[in-house]
């Protein structure tokens, strides 16, 4: 193969580029390791061939996995999401599961989502506006990212909906100095 192949191997070669894109080829048990550049990135899968199923796992300098992504790339491609301040050198492992080879393309873009519109701490929520009954708020989190809301006096349901791209939501009811009263992971569908 003519991309990295370990740890190693991705320390010794130039990192990916945002823009990049490099087309794979993987048996069954083989990975592709690529070193990441700075700023805020998101590495995905892409034109994926011959029924390939694609994982990407981030790795650190010392090749502890950070995260791992199976399908949130959209059906059963893989994306990944990396924040300007998280820790570099960082790198991505590529490889496939199932039966057989894997054709692919790994791609490098920059991550433009802009500050969130959102209160991002418990502070924050209780200096801004309710939540108002039947106001949808779209939100886009990072890894580690929590987004927080106020709701007003009465009873009300609050749910997630419309998730993208392999989006797995918890909700979780706090109380005002942030004790959490209740949770839910998937009982919303």
């Amino acid at each position: 193969p003519s991309f990295p192949r370990s740890l190693r191997e991705a320390m010794a070669a130039p990192a990916l580029a945002v823009g990049q894109s490099v087309s794979l080829r993987l048996r069954r048990g083989q990975t592709a390791v690529f070193g990441l550049p700075e700023g805020d990135i998101a590495v995905f899968t892409r034109n994926l061939r011959r029924g390939a199923d694609t994982v990407l796992t981030l790795l650190d300098a010392q090749g502890q996995e950070v995260s791992e992504d199976d399908d949130g790339g959209g059906g059963l491609a893989s994306r990944i999401e990396i924040a300007a301040g998280d820790a570099r050198p960082a790198f991505v492992r590529a490889r496939v599961i199932g039966e057989g080879a894997g054709e692919f393309d790994i791609m490098v873009e920059a991550d433009t989502a802009g500050p969130p519109n959102f209160p991002t701490s418990l502070q924050a929520a209780q200096a801004a506006p309710m939540l108002q009954p039947g106001a949808a708020v779209p939100i886009r989190l990072r890894r580690g990212q929590s987004a927080y809301f106020m709701l007003p006096p009465g009873a009300h349901v609050a749910a997630t909906r419309e998730l993208r791209d392999g989006t797995d939501t918890i909700l979780e009811l706090l109380d005002a100095n942030g004790h959490m009263l209740a949770e839910d992971d998937d009982g919303g569908d």
